[in-house]
């Protein structure tokens, strides 16, 4: 059985305000039959939902998924963006010293950075997804 599935729709005709609560009250009565927690969205015609079971283990590979992002995207281009003294590979050397870029995956601040980054963030979204 998946834990989590989302999908969208599109209503085939204009809902009313009484249909909408029909089609949340019947989403409602199911997923509490079935243990499932979900989230229910209608814009503009179109229906949005994800329904699922949380689980340590979803939350370990959210925030494995996080770490790489955070690894990669956010110290690559946005570090530099925000932070005045973080070189970046088009950058010359001039009077004031930088902080050498991280490069992939941090490798630039040695080995274990990535690591204990990933392990980090796998912990902290174990614990999210046990709490919550």
């Amino acid at each position: 059985m998946p834990y989590q599935i989302m999908y969208s729709s599109q209503a085939t005709k204009p809902m009313t305000m009484t249909g909408l609560e029909a089609i949340l009250a019947d989403a409602r009565a199911g997923n509490q039959a079935r243990n499932v927690t979900g989230v229910l969205v209608y814009v503009d015609g179109v229906f949005f939902q994800i329904i699922g079971r949380d689980t340590w283990w979803i939350g370990a590979l959210l925030g494995a998924v996080h770490a790489v992002f955070t690894a990669t995207i956010v110290v690559n281009v946005l570090l530099p963006i925000v932070h005045p003294r973080m070189a970046t590979t088009e950058t010359a050397a001039n009077e004031t010293t930088l902080i050498e870029p991280p490069g992939f995956l941090m490798l630039n601040y040695g080995r274990s950075t990535f690591f204990v980054s990933l392990v980090a963030h796998i912990a902290y979204g174990t614990v999210v997804a046990l709490i919550v």
